[in-house]
């Protein structure tokens, strides 16, 4: 039997999305990397960590000023004119970084990343960052809820 492309298993993944919270959904390891480091530095914290993303923080606060991804790296590395050891990470990260509250629903989250084309967003509590929630995330919850 095939189910067609408009049918869910009985769940309605908006439904799911704005009762679950991002706290549910946020990953809490974060890595950090100095808005004043190299981008060799933050690569290889990067790819040591196996992560797409690494919050930005500068030296006055551990708070979020920006994120670096996968994306702004590989195009440096290919763009071929920046200089790993003298570019900074604060002049490639996405600054100033989109926060959201860990107790705001992932449906409200979801529209949020829409609205300013952002896939990442810097999870905040108390004026510090407390985690980190991505498109990805939001999909992988979107799935359970109807697979």
């Amino acid at each position: 039997m095939t189910a067609s492309a408009n049918s869910f298993s009985g769940s309605d993944p908006m439904e799911i999305l704005e009762s679950t919270t991002v706290r549910d959904i946020m990953v809490t390891d974060l890595i950090t990397v100095s808005s004043n480091s190299c981008l060799r530095e933050a690569l290889r914290a990067m790819y040591d960590a196996r992560l797409a993303s690494l919050v930005v923080v500068n030296e006055t606060s551990a708070q979020g000023v920006g994120i670096l991804t996968q994306k702004d790296l590989v195009g440096a590395l290919f763009d071929g004119a920046e200089d790993l050891d003298e570019t900074l990470v604060e002049d490639l990260m996405t600054s100033p970084a989109i926060t959201v509250s860990p107790n705001y629903s992932v449906g409200a989250c979801l529209q949020m990343m829409r609205m300013t084309g952002v896939r990442r967003m810097i999870v905040m509590e108390n004026d510090l960052s407390v985690g980190i929630v991505s498109l990805a995330d939001v999909f992988r919850r979107a799935t359970e809820s109807v697979l």
